[in-house]
């Protein structure tokens, strides 16, 4: 009787904490099911790498997704994960180094995304590939946590360990 007088108060403390952990599947639900079905058919198109992708609305509905071509040129596309076949859109400004980029890029983007995904839960909204200026390639994403704030993760494209994030308040 008396671990049962002791252990309600305590159950009833605990009680709000475990039904948070609970729904944290529910608010960080994946809205990027489909994507890497999407990623592939945009390479189909034009072989290279894909250099960014954003999540439409940030529903999961569609994707835009920027591919750098073997030849260094930039080509957009949209994707209906439905459909999950990529069309072309057109083709961006400038031209890219595919030949650095690709080196760089050691990590698998979906790996990056992965482990983005692990440390801060929540809904993906893009995804920037970029050198730094100092030689290195990072993989950026922008999630949109539980708890309602926009948080930017950098991801080292080499070796796939975060190293930055920061987070704001959404207004």
């Amino acid at each position: 009787m008396r671990i049962a007088t002791v252990g309600f108060p305590l159950m009833r403390r605990a009680a709000p904490f475990v039904l948070m952990l609970l729904a944290m599947p529910v608010l960080g639900s994946d809205n990027t099911e489909g994507l890497d079905e999407c990623l592939a058919s945009a390479r189909e198109l034009h072989d290279g790498l894909p250099i960014r992708w954003e999540v439409e609305n940030g529903t999961g509905h569609g994707f835009e997704i920027e591919v750098v071509a073997t030849d260094g040129r930039v080509w957009k596309s949209q994707c209906l994960p439905a459909a999950g076949k990529a069309s072309i859109v057109g083709r961006g400004i400038g031209i890219q180094d595919y030949a650095t980029m690709s080196a760089r890029a050691k990590v698998a983007e979906q790996d990056a995304r992965n482990t983005v995904r692990t440390y801060f839960p929540g809904r993906f909204i893009e995804m920037v590939f970029d050198m730094t200026w100092r030689g290195g390639a990072t993989f950026t994403y922008t999630v949109i946590t539980p708890d309602d704030r926009e948080t930017s993760v950098e991801v080292d494209a080499a070796s796939g360990r975060i190293v930055r994030s920061k987070s704001r308040a959404i207004d």
